[in-house]
């Protein structure tokens, strides 16, 4: 694929939304911004592949039924790490669906 063919802009692209979403940080402009993320972690991650001897199977084991996640949620302000908490999932689920 030369690189004349490829298209720099995402297909969805909505160039009105993204217009509004500048005008609306500009005018943040002197204020502190924080952003948040939040992350799930699996209790227990099996092993799945890996090095067999020569001419040997190697085969991975995969419990479908385990339980257990860990959620992080971090937020930051700019590049500064504001506060990072590890909930396990039900208090997730209550914190996104209760207001």
């Amino acid at each position: 694929m030369s690189p004349i063919n490829k298209a720099l802009t995402h297909p969805k692209v909505n160039v009105g939304k993204r217009r509004d979403f500048q005008r609306q940080i500009v005018g943040h402009q002197g204020r502190q911004i924080i952003d948040l993320d939040e992350s799930g972690f699996a209790d227990d991650l099996p092993r799945t592949h890996g090095y067999p001897e020569r001419g040997k199977r190697c085969d991975g084991i995969l419990d479908w039924r385990a339980r257990g996640r860990v959620n992080v949620i971090g937020a930051l302000l700019g590049t500064t790490p504001l506060t990072i908490a590890c909930l396990p999932e039900i208090s997730t689920v209550i914190l996104f669906t209760r207001g």
